[in-house]
């Protein structure tokens, strides 16, 4: 969709007076029946041609109306091959899916003249002396509010009435535009540009700098993993499950960590987000597998965080805390046949430490939850304490007795566990024993001061 753009009353007729010169169609030139058409007639659309026939645009661009397309001609592919160190062979031995991905990036989500900004910026109209518009890429307005990188940006040089005037820029490249507005079908304009534009971001860095949602997640990156930032500048075969703002938030509500303040909790739970290498997310038919994929941390040695994958969805599991994945390879980073890394981004935070000293008592995965079996069976008998244990912001020291201690004094009071259990519960005691091995820090009011003589 093209920006909002704002007319001066007064200057409104001087704008529809030009729609019959630079606004509208150029004279003299060929009248095509549709884009495809136009790609077919033009001897510099050669390697576009061949690429829309690969992925099967043919027939949407035939019928296609109310479009703008920006058209690279075949210098302009030429140059791109180059730079991706591919051959047009190599280009059309890709996949239809990704060639259209590239070509979608190239067709606007509705029609935008581009003649018509030329004219708005020329008479100083045009807001910031650009317009933004969705393109195919980005799959309907919905989606383009949540995939910047699906848009691209026509701009006004700052003077001047002529094609040349005008650039286009991408997410990671821009073209000049050579030709403007050409008429090819039913409401259709196209525009021929000097460089293929390309919607994937260079680096981790700067993909996750361009999304809006991921801010709390950069903050933290920068607060409290400066050195971890930097490496995602050029640090490449990187999985990154960013954390959406509201999941920083919550996590600062539930666990009492601020990422945007620099602390070792929070540079713990921060790290935990960038693993090593770029494992596949388990698929759907691979839902409920016995193994599934596990990444470690780029810089936190114990935190390791596993993609899990069963009848209700996609969810990242740490040590303390799990998280719906949201959106899968969410950024592109890299050429989609060289990507660099995986960027998902996920509405919880992983934590490298139990959230609690309750769910460190309940995790029966552990080699020492056999020893700890009567403590824990007791402790959910009494909810007061149990939900005290529960809170991720008690800050105590715990002591746990061994199965084999409570059995030694039980033994020593000549009764069993279990009976020594109802003994406490019926004369009211059974909370004061819990209480007894729950130490809180103690805050001396009034330091010691040397004595003085």
């Amino acid at each position: 969709m093209m920006a909002p753009i704002c007319l001066r009353p007064a200057l409104l007729l001087a704008l529809i007076a030009l729609s019959g010169g630079m606004l509208g169609r150029c004279s003299g030139q060929q009248n095509y029946s549709s884009i495809m058409d136009l790609i077919n007639n033009r001897a510099d659309l050669t390697t576009m041609k061949a690429a829309v026939a690969r992925a099967n645009l043919t027939s949407y661009l035939s019928n296609a109306a109310n479009t703008t397309a920006l058209l690279p001609n075949d210098a302009a592919f030429t140059a791109f091959l180059a730079s991706a160190n591919l051959t047009a062979a190599d280009l059309l031995a890709l996949s239809p899916d990704v060639v259209a991905d590239l070509l979608k990036y190239h067709i606007l989500g509705s029609r935008t003249p581009l003649a018509t900004l030329l004219g708005l910026a020329s008479m100083g109209l045009l807001t910031g002396n650009n317009a933004t518009a969705a393109t195919m890429l980005s799959g309907g307005s919905n989606k383009d509010n949540v995939y910047p990188w699906a848009r691209i940006t026509i701009a006004y040089n700052g003077s001047g009435s002529t094609a040349a005037s005008l650039s286009v820029l991408a997410t990671s490249s821009s073209a000049r535009v050579v030709e403007i507005d050409i008429s090819a079908g039913p409401r259709n304009d196209v525009s021929i540009i000097d460089n293929v534009l390309t919607y994937w971001y260079p680096s981790v860095q700067q993909a996750l700098s361009a999304h809006t949602d991921l801010t709390s997640f950069v903050t933290g990156l920068k607060t409290n993993a400066a050195s971890l930032w930097g490496q995602l500048a050029t640090q490449t075969n990187v999985t990154v499950f960013a954390p959406v703002n509201a999941a920083v938030t919550a996590a600062k509500t539930k666990y009492d960590v601020d990422l945007a303040v620099a602390s070792t909790a929070a540079a713990s739970v921060v790290n935990c987000h960038v693993a090593k290498g770029m494992r596949d997310l388990p698929t759907p038919a691979e839902a409920n597998a016995a193994v599934s994929p596990q990444y470690d941390s780029v810089q936190q040695p114990l935190c390791r965080v596993t993609a899990v994958r069963n009848s209700s969805g996609l969810y990242l599991a740490s040590l303390g805390a799990s998280a719906n994945v949201v959106s899968t390879n969410f950024i592109p980073v890299g050429a989609p046949w060289s990507r660099i890394a995986s960027i998902h981004t996920v509405d919880g935070v992983a934590l490298d430490t139990f959230a609690s000293v309750g769910q460190y008592l309940t995790m029966s995965g552990l080699s020492s939850a056999a020893s700890r079996n009567l403590w824990t069976s007791w402790l959910a008998t009494e909810s007061s304490i149990s939900n005290q244990l529960s809170d991720p912001k008690l800050a105590a020291a715990v002591l746990v007795p061994t199965d084999s201690g409570i059995n030694l004094l039980a033994t020593s009071k000549g009764t069993t566990a279990a009976n020594w259990l109802t003994q406490l519960n019926s004369n009211g005691k059974k909370k004061t024993l819990f209480e007894n091995h729950i130490v809180y820090p103690v805050v001396l009011r009034y330091p010691f001061r040397k004595r003085t003589s």
